[in-house]
């Protein structure tokens, strides 16, 4: 993954993100946001699923699913590079 791509995103706690190099403005939910500032945090997708579980309350195999999926999207958005 493109670390420093994803560290150029700007990320507003009510969901907009914002890609400097294009000027393209994405949205998510809080969820997206949480995985978004986890991955620049450096997490690894298995700890942003144990904060996913432990925020959301839900099984393991549906966040982890969830997350993929995510990553997929803001791939596709070019908004990051795996």
């Amino acid at each position: 993954m493109d670390i420093q791509k994803l560290k150029d995103l700007a990320v507003n706690e009510s969901g907009l993100i914002f890609e400097p190099s294009t000027g393209y403005i994405f949205t998510s939910n809080t969820t997206g946001i949480l995985i978004i500032n986890s991955l620049k945090d450096g997490k690894d997708t298995s700890e942003i699923k144990k904060i996913v579980v432990d925020t959301y309350d839900i099984n393991e195999d549906i966040a982890e699913k969830d997350i993929f999926d995510f990553i997929s999207n803001l791939a596709n958005c070019g908004l990051i590079k795996v």
